[in-house]
């Protein structure tokens, strides 16, 4: 298997070149958060100014204080900040496949396929956005392959969860029981865990275990997002979801950002996945609170998971990779015009 004849050329290729292109940007203000368990930088860029906040309290605080105006500090901004995750499984790079386009527009005008997206960026100029482009650096250049889409199932298993010591390859989600995940014997250390074996989406958060989780929550605290989205793969339609042990507001924001989406897929002719549903308290008992979670608990921010599918013939749908790609922009469009409305909805109701 060699990528330049399997993977399209638009693909992002290794983590190296894709430090080199990042540095090189004309527009983006980047910078390095740490270095991965296994040595390699994590990188943020920045395009728009930063606004400072001044919270008269932490988010948790201000809730029980049930003082609307403790927290409503995000909105005397005068745009607002986004804030966008991908590769926290090292093999899923169809998030990052995006937002290398992303970035490609908003420095040209045209995408990776030389294509113009003009809401999208007018919608992105609007904001100041923060990416963090590859969470999980040692998954990511672990992952040889490139996309699961050119694996069998159980190619793609192994290489994404990894293989148990005694060689048996776990079925997602049992990969999860054992954490961090054990290396050595037959087994192979899967693209989902940085080089100490930890799956970022399933950290501890409270006291985090990996330098990665602590830098994705330091810029957390940092920005302090209006919204962020996380992005991972899946083998159904792609979609949105909720986070769990959320407010209701939250998932009335994730319900209209997945219409927003879905409006825009079907106007594409690209297939997509359900509607988020919502998780009441008594239905949400053995839920994980997981790093989509702890990011709305950490600041208030809007936290969606966006799935993107795989696009393989074991996938509910088969795509190309253009479609995935577009997949990805149509997402962020939706997501931005979202948080906008919401944006400038709240501005005027605290005016």
């Amino acid at each position: 298997m060699t990528r330049a004849k399997e993977l399209p050329p638009q693909w992002p290729g290794a983590y190296e070149d894709l430090i080199k292109e990042w540095q090189g940007l004309e527009r983006a203000q980047v910078r390095q958060l740490t270095l991965s368990a296994g040595g390699r930088p994590v990188f943020a860029l920045h395009y728009g100014e930063k606004e400072m906040v001044s919270p008269s309290a932490n988010f948790n605080a201000a809730v029980a204080s049930k003082q609307a105006s403790a927290f409503p500090y995000r909105y005397k901004r005068q745009r607002p900040s986004v804030l966008l995750l991908a590769v926290i499984h090292g093999g899923e790079h169809e998030g990052l496949f995006g937002l290398q386009s992303l970035m490609k527009l908003l420095e040209t005008n045209t995408d990776l396929y030389g294509r113009e997206w003009p809401e999208l960026v007018e919608l992105a100029q609007r904001c100041r956005l923060s990416l963090v482009p590859v969470v999980n650096p040692d998954g990511y250049v672990r992952f040889t392959p490139g996309s699961g889409k050119l694996l069998s199932e159980t190619e793609n298993a192994r290489f994404v969860t990894g293989s148990f010591p005694d060689g048996s390859i776990p079925i997602w989600p049992t990969n999860k029981a054992v954490h961090p995940f054990p290396k050595g014997g037959k087994g192979f250390l899967g693209a989902y865990y940085n080089d100490n074996g930890i799956n970022i989406q399933h950290d501890e958060f409270f006291r985090p275990m990996a330098d990665e989780t602590k830098a994705i929550l330091d810029l957390v605290y940092d920005e302090w997002p209006n919204a962020t989205m996380h992005f991972h793969t899946c083998p159904h339609g792609s979609c949105f979801f909720d986070a769990d042990y959320t407010p209701i507001e939250h998932f009335n924001f994730a319900s209209e950002t997945a219409q927003a989406f879905s409006q825009r897929m079907q106007a594409r002719g690209i297939p997509d996945g359900p509607l988020p549903e919502r998780n009441y308290p008594s239905e949400a008992a053995g839920k994980p609170f997981n790093l989509i979670s702890a990011v709305y608990h950490a600041t208030g921010s809007y936290s969606l998971l966006f799935e993107t599918e795989l696009g393989s013939d074991f996938c509910q749908h088969e795509l190309s990779f253009e479609e995935i790609h577009d997949t990805q922009l149509i997402a962020v469009s939706a997501f931005l015009k979202t948080t906008l409305e919401n944006f400038e909805e709240r501005k005027r109701a605290e005016a």
